[in-house]
């Protein structure tokens, strides 16, 4: 009953009349991006803090050389061809203590040989497994995410400044918090990424659909990575991760938008970690004004 009650509230603080408007406003921010930078020429104070900006690049070359490496076995499939040869060594080995089994009439003997085929079995069962995983894993992303959280929170606060007309200014201790809840957040949306991974590997497998489940789990960690940057305007008002996701709830077209157009344009070697954090983190701070996030009900509720 408890449970039900509270799949009743999850599903209760989405309004799906509101998604179109959500996914139109968020669609509007990413593209009116380089706009709103070269107006308000946020690349001095970018390019200005240098240990900001090295930060930037850092991860940018860190996460090209982990994409290059994929790029690369899509296009020699190497991998996929060590895993063959690998297995049909593994296949001999099989048919090798299956002949020497049969020819033991201990069962002590015997049941060490089928330890041994089990394990054997099970690595196969591994390789093969790892080539089915996805191209570029959602975890990979949320790891950028969180060494770019110094640059995304930079140009939360710049954003927000020249949005509600303030000189907020940004101290370490405030990169050091911010990087702190992006731990968190980060840490809460792999878990939860993970439990849907595996719910829809089941429902998938079921219903005899597993085509769809990587398309189906590439939706879930796009609309974990908006998350991330939404929430970075909710930091900004103190909200608690809790009730962020609650807010989240309610604007699940705008995170799915903000999060797609992460995703995809992430994997743009250089410019796409460059760039794409800068854009939507620019995006995400305007469209939690557009809909004053903070105001949420459940914002008050926190007290």
């Amino acid at each position: 009953m408890a449970k039900d009650n509270q799949l009743m509230a999850i599903l209760k603080d989405i309004n799906l009349a509101e998604i179109p408007y959500q996914v139109k406003t968020a669609i509007t921010y990413l593209l009116d991006s380089p706009r709103f930078i070269s107006e308000h020429k946020l690349w001095k104070g970018y390019f200005n803090n240098i240990w900001v900006f090295g930060v930037s690049v850092l991860a940018a070359y860190l996460f090209t050389s982990a994409v290059y490496g994929n790029l690369l076995e899509l296009i020699t499939h190497n991998k996929e061809k060590e895993v063959i040869a690998l297995n049909a060594e593994t296949d001999i080995e099989i048919a090798s203590l299956k002949e020497l089994k049969a020819t033991v009439h201990l069962d002590s003997l015997e049941q060490v040989y089928d330890a041994q085929i089990s394990d054997l079995e099970e690595r196969k069962k591994s390789r093969l497994s790892s080539l089915n995983q996805p191209l570029f894993s959602g975890f990979l992303k949320f790891i950028l995410l969180l060494i770019l959280e110094i640059v995304i929170y930079h140009f939360s606060v710049m954003t927000n400044n020249i949005l509600t007309h303030k000189k907020s200014s940004i101290e370490l201790s405030d990169f050091v918090r911010a990087e702190i809840r992006m731990f968190a957040v980060m840490l809460r949306n792999a878990v939860l990424g993970w439990i849907a991974w595996l719910i829809l590997k089941i429902i998938f497998s079921i219903l005899q659909l597993s085509f769809l489940h990587d398309a189906a789990y590439y939706m879930i960690t796009a609309f974990y990575l908006g998350f991330a940057f939404l929430d970075n305007y909710l930091e900004l008002f103190h909200v608690k991760i809790k009730t962020s996701a609650i807010v989240m709830r309610s604007h699940i077209g705008g995170a799915l938008v903000i999060g797609l157009v992460a995703s995809v344009f992430l994997l743009i070697p250089v410019i796409g970690p460059l760039f794409v954090p800068i854009v939507c983190s620019i995006a995400a701070t305007r469209y939690g004004h557009r809909y004053l996030m903070e105001q949420h009900p459940s914002v008050a509720l926190e007290e």
